[in-house]
């Protein structure tokens, strides 16, 4: 297998995408790897997963104490955390694809080096056949709180209630597979 690779693809070209937009709608940045305030900004690396030949991505975050994980696909088409559980019922999210029926629980959800302690996520208990495939077990809406079913905030808009970002940014590096052949069902995201 061959992965295709591009000029430039270092991780530097994605700080000048990321200072050209700041540039564009107003944004000061005094550096590459600080932010408006002059500090060094918080970076955290997890890994991801491509599933299926770009068709989804997922990470592995953590949740309770004593903290067991689970793979959640990252959707930037919803804004509810959710994973699958035994002991619980309830409330239902709908998709396009499906739905899922669970409970609304909270807990200590860990994603990378962040950790939110009070976390309001869906405690799923069914969900249409074919909803998740392959080891993923929920997953983690990326979109803004106005559109979370549950009514309850993103993981990502509490890390930043929670001041754990330096300013509202959050970004992924991920691979792309299109036309690639031999490739895996799960490759490195």
């Amino acid at each position: 297998m061959t992965r295709r690779t591009s000029a430039g693809a270092g991780v530097e070209r994605f700080n000048d995408y990321a200072n050209r937009l700041r540039a564009k709608y107003n944004k000061s940045s005094k550096g590459s790897s600080k932010n408006v305030r002059g500090h060094r900004r918080t970076v955290a690396g997890f890994s991801m997963v491509n599933q299926d030949s770009d068709s989804a991505y997922y990470t592995t975050l953590t949740i309770g104490t004593p903290p067991q994980s689970f793979n959640v696909i990252l959707d930037t088409g919803s804004s509810d955390l959710w994973v699958a559980d035994s002991n619980c019922q309830s409330t239902d999210i709908q998709y396009g694809s499906g739905e899922v029926l669970g409970e609304l629980v909270e807990d200590v959800v860990t994603l990378g080096s962040f950790t939110i302690q009070k976390q309001v996520f869906l405690a799923v208990v069914e969900l249409t056949s074919g909803l998740l495939d392959g080891t993923v077990s929920g997953l983690l809406g990326l979109a803004w709180p106005s559109i979370a079913a549950t009514q309850s905030t993103p993981l990502w808009q509490a890390l930043i209630n929670n001041n754990q970002l330096d300013s509202p940014e959050f970004s992924f590096y991920i691979t792309r597979f299109n036309d690639v052949v031999n490739v895996n069902t799960e490759e490195p995201g």
